[in-house]
């Protein structure tokens, strides 16, 4: 599914648990444009449901999207995952510093803010049939965690890679430790959720917001009648 920013009517591809549908564009502009049309950033355990639901070869399972997760590297502390985003919440200056190739550096309260909602991640890849018991995978996917590991089993996908900052083409000097210890101070990563045929990777290496190609899923904020209905 092709669709062109900012030109066509967001393209709703899901319908059964929630209406969902995707727009490539720059970051911000896009997710400024999704808002409007009465959409918020997809989470992961969304993301998931839907896919289950649609099935592998469904466009919200070929297609990989941004979420609203993100990822947080914080400094000598550890690595992540948070379902608070410090750059959804200032993403003026967050798309400013990757326009120029840099980490958006967090601030001691923002920092403090993503890390209270957020699971410290060790593993680089974590089997499908574990995701129901592994802590990283139950807090991203809640409820849905150990169902979307038995859907990624039939699909064929036995193990997801959580990519981190050493995959990222972007990245000078390379290696995650030396870039980590010469910012010297936390920074964000926008979560990329990979399509099926990549084997559901969490993208955690994302340096690249303003690109015309970035891909925002969105799902409809409805009524409390309506969802009523929709769960009927």
């Amino acid at each position: 599914m092709t669709i062109i920013p900012f030109q066509m009517a967001i393209q709703i591809d899901t319908y059964p648990i929630m209406p969902s549908g995707c727009l490539i564009g720059p970051f911000d502009k896009t997710l400024a444009r999704l808002r409007r049309e009465g959409f918020n950033l997809i989470s992961l355990e969304d993301n998931a449901r839907l896919r289950i639901a649609e099935g592998s070869y469904a466009p919200v399972s070929k297609n990989g999207n941004f979420v609203s997760a993100s990822a947080i590297y914080n400094f000598d502390n550890g690595f992540f995952i948070s379902k608070r985003s410090p750059i959804l919440a200032a993403q003026k200056e967050a798309i400013e510093c990757q326009s120029r190739g840099e980490d958006f550096l967090l601030t001691d309260e923002l920092a403090e803010w993503a890390l209270e909602d957020a699971v410290e991640v060790f593993a680089r890849v974590i089997p499908s049939k574990n995701f129901g018991e592994e802590p990283v995978t139950s807090y991203l996917f809640g409820k849905a965690a150990k169902d979307y590991g038995e859907f990624l089993t039939g699909a064929g996908v036995k193990a997801v890679p959580i990519w981190r900052t050493n995959n990222s083409p972007f990245l000078r000097p390379s290696t995650e430790k030396d870039h980590i210890k010469e910012l010297k101070k936390p920074f964000a990563r926008q979560i990329y959720f990979s399509a099926i045929p990549y084997w559901s990777g969490i993208s955690c290496d994302a340096l690249d917001l303003g690109s015309n190609t970035n891909r925002l899923r969105g799902y409809a904020v409805l009524p409390e009648s309506i969802k009523k209905l929709i769960k009927k």
